[in-house]
Parts: C-alpha cells; structure tokens; sequence
C-alpha cells in the first residue's frame, strides 16, 4: 500500500508540474515533468530488459487490486499521449514500450497468483 501511496505522490507532482508549466507557458515546469517522464519510462524499459531485474520482479510480484492496474494502465496510457501530444515522439515511444510490457508481466503475473490460488 506504501508503495501505491508514493507512485501516487509522484503521479501528482509530474501532473501538477506539466499542467501548470503548459497552462502559465513556464518551462522550467514542463522540464520538470518532462525529466520524471523520461527517468521513470528509461529505468523501467532498462528494467523490462535485464534478465536478473525480471527474475528479482516475478519473485516479489504481490497481488494488485482492478483499480490499482487500472490507474497505472491509464497514467501509463495518459502520459505516452501527452508526449505525443507534445511532440517528444521519442519519449511517447519509449513510455509506449514500457507500458505494453508493463501491462504483460502484470497480466502473466495475475494469471499466475490465480492459477496457484485455484490449485493451493
């Protein structure tokens, strides 16, 4: 649940900083959003990537809630549009990728808590 809490957290600040550096035209909010956008979408596409990270993520993976893949599939999906939006084409591509194999491993992971579930 803290760990919810915080991507909340994060989630809002990106939000606030990007909305607010388009709406009063203040870039050094956008780059504010825009560094989170790129660090967060790199260090999970790097991690999607290594094998070791992948192991050490299927060994740890917890149930998530509806809401909770809910709410990462749409700010994922929210923020790969803004990009877009924005004309970082690169980085709408790179969040793109990461949240399709995002979206992957949670399904594979949930199938796989289930299936144990049934059988034990």
């Amino acid at each position: 649940m803290l760990k919810f809490l915080i991507s909340l957290l994060l989630d809002a600040i990106v939000l606030f900083s990007l909305f607010f550096g388009v709406s009063l035209g203040d870039e050094r909010l956008i780059n504010i959003g825009y560094f989170a956008i790129w660090f967060f979408g790199a260090v999970n596409l790097i991690g999607f990537l290594i094998p070791a990270a992948m192991e050490k993520a299927r060994q740890e993976y917890v149930h998530r809630t509806l809401l909770r893949r809910a709410y990462d599939l749409l700010t994922d999906i929210a923020m790969v549009v803004f990009a877009a939006w924005s004309g970082w084409l690169i980085l709408a591509t790179v969040y793109g990728l990461m949240t399709v194999m995002k979206a992957e491993f949670c399904a594979r992971q949930e199938k796989k808590l289930s299936e144990q579930a049934a059988q034990g």
